[in-house]
């Protein structure tokens, strides 16, 4: 489950950018990015984070921890 806010994006010509923790993470385009732009603007917050979540990959299974340098 997604506890804290840290995914967003940003929408721009025919394209949806997702960013976790202000990273990007997927670039979603076309029919695809308008499906998304569709869905989420009928979510509330936690959902929005949910459902971003879902569509950048799998995020409960530690992938999301940052490298060790």
């Amino acid at each position: 489950m997604v506890k804290d806010n840290k995914f967003s994006f940003l929408s721009g010509k025919d394209k949806v950018i997702i960013y976790w923790n202000n990273k990007e993470v997927k670039t979603i385009k076309g029919d695809d990015a308008e499906k998304f732009l569709m869905n989420i603007s009928d979510m509330n917050d936690k959902q929005a984070q949910l459902y971003m979540a879902k569509l950048t990959g799998n995020f409960k299974r530690g992938n999301e921890t940052r490298r060790k340098n």
